[in-house]
């Protein structure tokens, strides 16, 4: 064979190295961010000036909340903080564990660092998280808005990290974190570890890095309340799955920046089948509704290598087939070392975790192209409409709701220790071991 013209075959192999390249940048920035993730940062220039509302969506009981929370009020910042936890129903199992925290630890409605629970019913056309938020926006003080999960552990510069850049800079319009999931040992919390880990920081986090728009996240962001007026406020947002594409989408249309900020920590120790394939139907289905001209690219990035397969098998040529080996080979190794990279050790039934992802994801993006799908998200069962949003006009005929959340495992127990008069603080073992 004269193998300096067969195009065919050059043209395989390039387009392999390129994107094994594209594999190996994808992995070394990763590992970059979450080094500077997990390194403090000083003080913000006239920190003690700052003011800013914490909002804390909460929707029933996440696993070892307490210690989540006792993250979110040891922060190393000087400003004012006004912290809100909002939720939907008074009878939410979270509310007393949050009440008994904030007790513990002497956090009252006043102070440089203050703390109030509010409860509202859901509001019309909105998914829960939005309409979460929304009563929080309502009722803030302050004018820079924090907002992050109920299930996510911060460090203690968490706040300086989130404030800095959109207090520094008037282009800034959003600071977004991803989350790194990590915990479990059976097959399906590991999945879903897989596949958000994957969504969230090689791909979402990546991309945005890039500056390509990809919206933001919602597990945590920040942003300054006059930016978010421009774009309509968070009610203009409620009806998607994906608010957070949403915004991020109207502030890149704006010419804003956006930020990727600290990946932050979620600790999982059970998570079920369904909740890992809800998960990557609601991820396709706001790529649908926000980012449907870029289905194609999302498409060729994630599953190049099995086009190339198809094309050698359709093609019928060893040698086109060992380059596709080795790139399933090499992807295979990528998807481990990316699990070592996100704190997960590897077992031997997740070995193939790279290559799940990929196959995982192509499934979900046809699937939201060719099905009108029903996603369960924090309890709450949706129809989406064919262009991706929520069918508020068309109801579920079955009760909304899912099965209650697996507390089992959940940390309920409301034994903290009180902060002394000093301010140093006195953590129970739990929360030292968290």
């Amino acid at each position: 064979m004269d193998w300096s013209f067969d195009w065919i075959f050059w043209v395989f192999l390039g387009f392999s190295v390129l994107m094994v390249g594209f594999w190996a940048f994808q992995f070394a920035w990763v590992l970059r961010h979450r080094l500077w993730s997990e390194r403090p940062v000083g003080r913000l220039p006239d920190e003690e000036k700052i003011a800013l509302t914490w909002t804390h969506p909460i929707k029933d009981l996440d696993y070892k909340l307490r210690r989540s929370i006792s993250s979110w009020v040891r922060q190393d910042f000087d400003g004012t903080i006004e912290h809100i936890f909002s939720f939907q129903d008074p009878n939410d199992e979270a509310v007393p564990v949050v009440r008994a925290f904030l007790a513990s630890r002497g956090l009252t409605e006043t102070g440089r660092v203050s703390a109030k629970i509010i409860v509202n019913p859901v509001l019309p056309r909105m998914n829960g998280k939005t309409s979460n938020m929304v009563h929080a926006v309502r009722i803030a003080t302050h004018d820079l808005f924090v907002f992050n999960d109920s299930d996510l552990r911060v460090r203690r510069d968490f706040l300086r990290k989130m404030a800095g850049p959109v207090r520094s800079d008037p282009k800034v319009g959003i600071v977004t974190c991803g989350q790194i999931n990590f915990g479990g040992r059976d097959f399906w919390t590991r999945s879903f570890t897989c596949v958000q880990n994957h969504e969230t920081d090689l791909y979402w986090a990546f991309f945005c890095f890039l500056g390509i728009d990809v919206g933001m996240t919602g597990a945590a962001f920040s942003m300054r309340r006059d930016t978010l007026e421009e774009v309509g406020g968070l009610e203009a947002f409620g009806e998607s799955l994906l608010e957070d594409m949403h915004i991020g989408n109207e502030l890149y249309k704006r010419k804003y920046k956006l930020v990727v900020g600290p990946f932050l920590d979620c600790h999982v120790k059970r998570i079920s089948r369904e909740k890992t394939f809800n998960y990557a139907k609601r991820i396709a289905v706001g790529i649908r509704a926000h980012l449907a001209t870029d289905m194609p690219f999302f498409l060729l990035v994630i599953g190049w290598y099995w086009w190339l397969l198809i094309a050698a098998l359709i093609l019928f040529r060893a040698d086109l087939l060992l380059v596709v080996a080795a790139c399933f080979v090499i992807r295979i190794l990528h998807g481990n070392v990316m699990r070592l990279v996100t704190k997960n050790d590897i077992v031997w039934y997740d070995l193939l975790n790279g290559l799940y992802f990929d196959v995982i994801a192509i499934g979900a993006l046809f699937y939201s192209v060719f099905a009108r799908p029903t996603v369960s998200w924090r309890g709450i069962r949706y129809r989406v409409t064919p262009k991706g949003y929520i069918d508020f006009d068309h109801p579920l005929d079955v009760p909304a709701g899912s099965p209650a959340p697996d507390i089992e495992n959940a940390d309920v127990s409301d034994n903290v220790e009180a902060v002394p008069d000093h301010g140093t603080e006195i953590l129970t073992e739990d929360e030292k071991e968290g």
